[in-house]
Protein backbone atom coordinates (compact mmCIF):
# COMPACT_ATOMS: atom_id res chain seq x y z
CA UNK A 1 0.00 0.00 0.00
CA UNK A 2 1.53 3.35 -0.55
CA UNK A 3 0.87 5.84 1.96
CA UNK A 4 0.47 9.41 1.18
CA UNK A 5 3.44 10.57 2.81
CA UNK A 6 5.41 9.22 0.22
CA UNK A 7 3.22 10.72 -3.01
CA UNK A 8 5.47 14.19 -3.37
CA UNK A 9 8.82 11.59 -3.21
CA UNK A 10 7.56 8.83 -5.88
CA UNK A 11 5.82 11.70 -8.24
CA UNK A 12 9.06 13.34 -8.35
CA UNK A 13 11.09 10.59 -9.27
CA UNK A 14 9.00 9.87 -12.07
CA UNK A 15 9.70 12.76 -13.61
CA UNK A 16 13.08 11.47 -14.39
CA UNK A 17 11.56 8.44 -16.55
CA UNK A 18 9.96 8.97 -19.89
CA UNK A 19 6.00 8.75 -21.30
CA UNK A 20 5.62 5.70 -23.28
CA UNK A 21 2.57 5.60 -25.25
CA UNK A 22 1.25 2.36 -26.22
CA UNK A 23 2.01 2.29 -29.86
CA UNK A 24 6.06 3.44 -28.39
CA UNK A 25 5.96 0.59 -25.47
CA UNK A 26 8.26 -2.13 -26.25
CA UNK A 27 9.78 -3.69 -30.02
CA UNK A 28 6.71 -4.08 -33.04
CA UNK A 29 4.83 -7.11 -33.24
CA UNK A 30 4.30 -9.03 -35.90
CA UNK A 31 1.43 -10.51 -33.28
CA UNK A 32 -2.05 -9.61 -32.92
CA UNK A 33 -2.89 -5.42 -32.35
CA UNK A 34 -3.46 -5.04 -28.84
CA UNK A 35 -5.97 -2.66 -27.77
CA UNK A 36 -6.84 -1.10 -24.24
CA UNK A 37 -4.41 -0.71 -21.19
CA UNK A 38 -5.39 -3.65 -18.89
CA UNK A 39 -2.72 -5.80 -17.24
CA UNK A 40 -0.69 -7.44 -19.08
CA UNK A 41 -0.87 -11.21 -19.26
CA UNK A 42 2.39 -11.97 -17.88
CA UNK A 43 1.72 -9.89 -15.07
CA UNK A 44 3.86 -11.10 -11.80
CA UNK A 45 2.21 -11.98 -8.25
CA UNK A 46 3.11 -9.66 -5.67
CA UNK A 47 1.63 -11.92 -2.06
CA UNK A 48 -0.94 -9.47 -0.12
CA UNK A 49 0.57 -7.60 2.73
CA UNK A 50 -0.38 -8.67 6.56
CA UNK A 51 -2.93 -6.00 6.40
CA UNK A 52 -4.07 -6.74 3.13
CA UNK A 53 -4.20 -10.13 4.09
CA UNK A 54 -6.68 -9.35 6.54
CA UNK A 55 -8.68 -7.78 5.01
CA UNK A 56 -8.84 -10.38 2.57
CA UNK A 57 -9.32 -12.69 5.27
CA UNK A 58 -12.21 -11.34 6.79
CA UNK A 59 -14.17 -10.90 3.19
CA UNK A 60 -13.46 -14.35 2.31
CA UNK A 61 -15.35 -15.90 5.04
CA UNK A 62 -18.07 -13.66 4.27
CA UNK A 63 -17.78 -14.60 0.37
CA UNK A 64 -17.46 -18.62 1.20
CA UNK A 65 -20.99 -18.22 3.32
CA UNK A 66 -22.52 -16.09 0.41
CA UNK A 67 -21.36 -18.82 -2.07
CA UNK A 68 -22.15 -21.87 -0.23
CA UNK A 69 -25.93 -20.57 0.10
CA UNK A 70 -26.07 -19.47 -3.65
CA UNK A 71 -25.47 -23.12 -3.93
CA UNK A 72 -27.73 -24.29 -1.94
CA UNK A 73 -30.76 -26.78 -3.18
CA UNK A 74 -34.45 -24.64 -2.92
CA UNK A 75 -35.28 -27.23 -0.86
CA UNK A 76 -32.90 -26.44 1.89
CA UNK A 77 -34.38 -23.45 4.70
CA UNK A 78 -32.98 -20.37 2.42
CA UNK A 79 -34.90 -17.35 1.52
CA UNK A 80 -36.12 -16.99 -1.95
CA UNK A 81 -35.23 -13.29 -1.57
CA UNK A 82 -31.85 -12.92 0.03
CA UNK A 83 -28.82 -14.48 0.52
CA UNK A 84 -28.14 -15.20 4.18
CA UNK A 85 -24.46 -16.23 5.39
CA UNK A 86 -22.59 -16.36 8.42
CA UNK A 87 -18.74 -16.10 8.69
CA UNK A 88 -16.33 -16.11 11.55
CA UNK A 89 -14.31 -12.62 12.00
CA UNK A 90 -10.58 -13.31 10.53
CA UNK A 91 -7.82 -13.26 13.66
CA UNK A 92 -7.49 -9.59 14.74
CA UNK A 93 -10.62 -8.73 12.93
CA UNK A 94 -12.91 -5.77 14.76
CA UNK A 95 -15.26 -8.40 16.28
CA UNK A 96 -17.70 -5.26 16.43
CA UNK A 97 -18.39 -5.71 13.27
CA UNK A 98 -21.43 -8.12 12.51
CA UNK A 99 -20.78 -11.25 10.49
CA UNK A 100 -24.12 -12.20 9.85
CA UNK A 101 -25.80 -10.49 6.94
CA UNK A 102 -28.30 -11.42 4.31
CA UNK A 103 -28.03 -9.78 0.81
CA UNK A 104 -30.61 -9.32 -1.24
CA UNK A 105 -30.93 -11.52 -4.81
CA UNK A 106 -30.58 -7.70 -6.56
CA UNK A 107 -28.49 -4.89 -5.39
CA UNK A 108 -26.52 -2.04 -7.41
CA UNK A 109 -24.28 0.99 -6.26
CA UNK A 110 -24.59 4.53 -7.22
CA UNK A 111 -22.40 5.02 -10.05
CA UNK A 112 -21.74 6.79 -12.80
CA UNK A 113 -19.32 6.27 -15.46
CA UNK A 114 -16.29 8.44 -16.67
CA UNK A 115 -15.00 8.15 -20.58
CA UNK A 116 -11.32 7.14 -19.87
CA UNK A 117 -9.05 10.02 -21.59
CA UNK A 118 -6.85 7.68 -23.74
CA UNK A 119 -6.70 4.37 -25.40
CA UNK A 120 -4.80 3.31 -22.41
CA UNK A 121 -6.52 5.31 -19.92
CA UNK A 122 -9.39 2.17 -18.91
CA UNK A 123 -6.83 1.95 -15.60
CA UNK A 124 -7.50 5.38 -14.66
CA UNK A 125 -11.50 5.53 -15.50
CA UNK A 126 -12.42 2.79 -13.50
CA UNK A 127 -10.24 3.95 -10.65
CA UNK A 128 -12.04 7.17 -10.85
CA UNK A 129 -15.25 5.78 -11.00
CA UNK A 130 -14.52 3.42 -7.56
CA UNK A 131 -12.82 7.00 -5.79
CA UNK A 132 -15.86 9.29 -7.17
CA UNK A 133 -18.26 6.83 -5.42
CA UNK A 134 -15.85 6.29 -2.17
CA UNK A 135 -15.97 10.28 -2.08
CA UNK A 136 -19.23 10.64 -2.40
CA UNK A 137 -19.15 12.49 -6.14
CA UNK A 138 -21.99 11.66 -7.78
CA UNK A 139 -22.38 13.17 -10.91
CA UNK A 140 -23.60 11.77 -14.16
CA UNK A 141 -21.19 13.84 -16.46
CA UNK A 142 -18.73 11.31 -18.49
CA UNK A 143 -16.15 14.27 -18.51
CA UNK A 144 -13.12 12.87 -16.57
CA UNK A 145 -11.21 16.02 -16.80
CA UNK A 146 -14.14 17.96 -14.91
CA UNK A 147 -12.65 19.15 -11.04
CA UNK A 148 -16.13 19.82 -10.16
CA UNK A 149 -17.39 16.38 -10.47
CA UNK A 150 -14.80 14.49 -9.62
CA UNK A 151 -12.52 13.67 -6.71
CA UNK A 152 -9.50 14.07 -9.06
CA UNK A 153 -9.06 14.59 -12.52
CA UNK A 154 -8.45 11.40 -14.73
CA UNK A 155 -4.85 12.80 -15.33
CA UNK A 156 -4.28 13.04 -11.88
CA UNK A 157 -5.33 9.71 -11.07
CA UNK A 158 -3.36 8.63 -13.80
CA UNK A 159 0.36 9.21 -12.20
CA UNK A 160 -1.19 8.43 -8.91
CA UNK A 161 -1.49 4.49 -10.31
CA UNK A 162 1.88 3.44 -9.08
CA UNK A 163 3.75 0.39 -8.00
CA UNK A 164 7.73 -0.62 -8.16
CA UNK A 165 8.94 -2.17 -10.49
CA UNK A 166 11.51 -4.73 -9.22
CA UNK A 167 12.60 -6.09 -12.73
CA UNK A 168 13.13 -2.64 -13.77
CA UNK A 169 13.65 -1.06 -10.70
CA UNK A 170 11.89 1.89 -10.88
CA UNK A 171 8.38 3.53 -9.45
CA UNK A 172 6.18 3.13 -12.88
CA UNK A 173 2.79 5.07 -12.94
CA UNK A 174 0.04 4.79 -16.15
CA UNK A 175 1.48 7.02 -17.79
CA UNK A 176 4.93 5.35 -18.36
CA UNK A 177 4.01 2.13 -19.09
CA UNK A 178 0.66 2.61 -21.49
CA UNK A 179 -1.03 0.76 -18.68
CA UNK A 180 -2.51 -0.37 -15.40
CA UNK A 181 -1.46 -3.53 -14.06
CA UNK A 182 -3.38 -4.35 -11.06
CA UNK A 183 -0.98 -3.64 -8.22
CA UNK A 184 -0.92 -0.06 -9.76
CA UNK A 185 -5.02 0.25 -9.57
CA UNK A 186 -4.61 -1.11 -5.81
CA UNK A 187 -2.28 1.06 -4.61
CA UNK A 188 -4.28 4.02 -5.89
CA UNK A 189 -7.56 2.89 -4.94
CA UNK A 190 -6.07 2.49 -1.76
CA UNK A 191 -4.81 6.07 -1.80
CA UNK A 192 -7.05 7.76 -3.01
CA UNK A 193 -10.25 5.89 -2.22
CA UNK A 194 -12.26 6.79 0.75
CA UNK A 195 -12.35 3.07 2.61
CA UNK A 196 -14.35 1.53 5.34
CA UNK A 197 -12.55 0.04 8.50
CA UNK A 198 -10.96 -3.12 8.06
CA UNK A 199 -11.07 -3.02 4.43
CA UNK A 200 -8.35 -2.57 2.16
CA UNK A 201 -7.87 -3.36 -1.54
CA UNK A 202 -6.09 -6.26 -2.91
CA UNK A 203 -5.21 -7.98 -5.87
CA UNK A 204 -6.74 -11.29 -5.33
CA UNK A 205 -7.20 -14.73 -7.12
CA UNK A 206 -10.87 -14.61 -8.81
CA UNK A 207 -11.59 -18.46 -8.35
CA UNK A 208 -14.44 -20.16 -9.63
CA UNK A 209 -17.21 -18.68 -11.11
CA UNK A 210 -19.24 -19.19 -8.15
CA UNK A 211 -16.52 -17.36 -5.90
CA UNK A 212 -16.31 -14.62 -8.48
CA UNK A 213 -20.07 -14.30 -8.07
CA UNK A 214 -20.04 -14.54 -3.90
CA UNK A 215 -17.47 -11.88 -4.57
CA UNK A 216 -19.30 -9.22 -6.27
CA UNK A 217 -21.91 -9.90 -3.65
CA UNK A 218 -19.77 -9.32 -0.62
CA UNK A 219 -18.07 -6.19 -1.83
CA UNK A 220 -20.95 -4.24 -3.45
CA UNK A 221 -23.50 -4.95 -0.93
CA UNK A 222 -21.83 -6.23 2.26
CA UNK A 223 -19.09 -3.34 1.85
CA UNK A 224 -20.89 -1.11 -0.55
CA UNK A 225 -17.30 -0.93 -2.63
CA UNK A 226 -17.03 -1.16 -6.13
CA UNK A 227 -13.99 -2.62 -7.47
CA UNK A 228 -11.62 -3.52 -10.54
CA UNK A 229 -11.82 -6.05 -13.07
CA UNK A 230 -9.61 -6.81 -15.86
CA UNK A 231 -10.94 -8.51 -19.13
CA UNK A 232 -9.78 -9.61 -22.45
CA UNK A 233 -11.72 -9.97 -25.57
CA UNK A 234 -10.80 -10.81 -29.40
CA UNK A 235 -13.32 -11.39 -32.64
CA UNK A 236 -13.42 -15.33 -32.00
CA UNK A 237 -14.24 -14.91 -28.02
CA UNK A 238 -17.13 -13.88 -25.84
CA UNK A 239 -17.90 -9.99 -26.23
CA UNK A 240 -19.25 -7.54 -23.24
CA UNK A 241 -22.58 -5.85 -23.93
CA UNK A 242 -20.92 -2.59 -23.68
CA UNK A 243 -18.28 -3.28 -26.81
CA UNK A 244 -19.20 -3.44 -30.56
CA UNK A 245 -17.67 -6.57 -32.95
CA UNK A 246 -14.35 -6.42 -32.39
CA UNK A 247 -12.31 -6.81 -35.78
CA UNK A 248 -10.11 -9.66 -36.66
CA UNK A 249 -6.58 -9.79 -35.18
CA UNK A 250 -7.57 -7.57 -32.74
CA UNK A 251 -7.33 -8.59 -28.75
CA UNK A 252 -8.97 -5.97 -26.21
CA UNK A 253 -7.07 -5.79 -22.83
CA UNK A 254 -9.67 -3.67 -20.35
CA UNK A 255 -10.33 -2.58 -16.92
CA UNK A 256 -13.58 -2.21 -15.51
CA UNK A 257 -15.47 -1.33 -12.65
CA UNK A 258 -18.01 -3.89 -10.93
CA UNK A 259 -20.74 -2.40 -9.17
CA UNK A 260 -23.27 -4.82 -8.34
CA UNK A 261 -25.07 -7.72 -9.20
CA UNK A 262 -28.58 -9.52 -10.05
CA UNK A 263 -29.43 -13.02 -8.53
CA UNK A 264 -27.96 -16.00 -7.69
CA UNK A 265 -25.24 -17.75 -9.38
CA UNK A 266 -26.11 -21.45 -10.94
CA UNK A 267 -23.66 -21.85 -13.49
CA UNK A 268 -25.80 -20.54 -16.24
CA UNK A 269 -26.21 -16.87 -17.61
CA UNK A 270 -29.14 -16.10 -15.33
CA UNK A 271 -27.03 -14.34 -12.48
CA UNK A 272 -26.37 -10.87 -14.13
CA UNK A 273 -23.09 -8.55 -12.94
CA UNK A 274 -23.59 -4.79 -13.28
CA UNK A 275 -20.48 -2.39 -14.45
CA UNK A 276 -19.27 0.94 -15.30
CA UNK A 277 -17.23 0.92 -19.09
CA UNK A 278 -15.15 3.74 -20.11
CA UNK A 279 -14.18 2.83 -23.99
CA UNK A 280 -16.86 4.50 -26.35
CA UNK A 281 -13.71 6.40 -28.22
CA UNK A 282 -11.91 2.77 -28.34
CA UNK A 283 -14.87 0.12 -29.50
CA UNK A 284 -16.94 0.07 -26.50
CA UNK A 285 -19.44 2.60 -24.61
CA UNK A 286 -19.09 4.36 -21.81
CA UNK A 287 -21.93 4.21 -19.09
CA UNK A 288 -23.66 1.66 -16.77
CA UNK A 289 -23.86 -1.73 -18.42
CA UNK A 290 -25.12 -5.19 -17.36
CA UNK A 291 -24.44 -8.81 -18.43
CA UNK A 292 -23.85 -12.54 -17.93
CA UNK A 293 -21.76 -12.53 -14.82
CA UNK A 294 -20.61 -16.16 -16.07
CA UNK A 295 -19.72 -14.27 -19.19
CA UNK A 296 -17.73 -11.91 -17.28
CA UNK A 297 -15.86 -14.26 -15.38
CA UNK A 298 -14.66 -15.89 -18.34
CA UNK A 299 -13.85 -13.31 -19.79
CA UNK A 300 -11.44 -12.07 -16.41
CA UNK A 301 -10.12 -16.05 -16.09
CA UNK A 302 -9.12 -16.07 -19.71
CA UNK A 303 -6.70 -12.95 -19.15
CA UNK A 304 -4.87 -12.68 -15.47
CA UNK A 305 -7.63 -14.87 -13.24
CA UNK A 306 -7.66 -11.96 -10.82
CA UNK A 307 -9.42 -8.87 -9.43
CA UNK A 308 -8.79 -5.97 -7.17
CA UNK A 309 -11.17 -6.66 -4.74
Amino acid sequence: MVHRGMLAMLLAALTAVSVVSPAAAGKPSTGPKVIGGGPPADEPWIPPTAEEQQSIDQRLAMAEGIEATSSAKSSDSVSPSAFCQTASPADGADTTTSTTACAPTSYSLLTYARRQNNGYYCGPATAQVIINRSRDFYSSTIDGESAGTNYRKQSAIGTRLLWYNDAAARWENTNTIGSTNAYMLKNGLNELGRLPSNFIYAVVPTGTGAAWHSKIVTDTQQWHMAFGTPVKMTSSSLRLTSWKPIPAGVTVMHWLAIRGYNGRWDGTDNAKVYYNDSSDRQGGGTGSYIDSSLKMWKLNAWHTARVVW
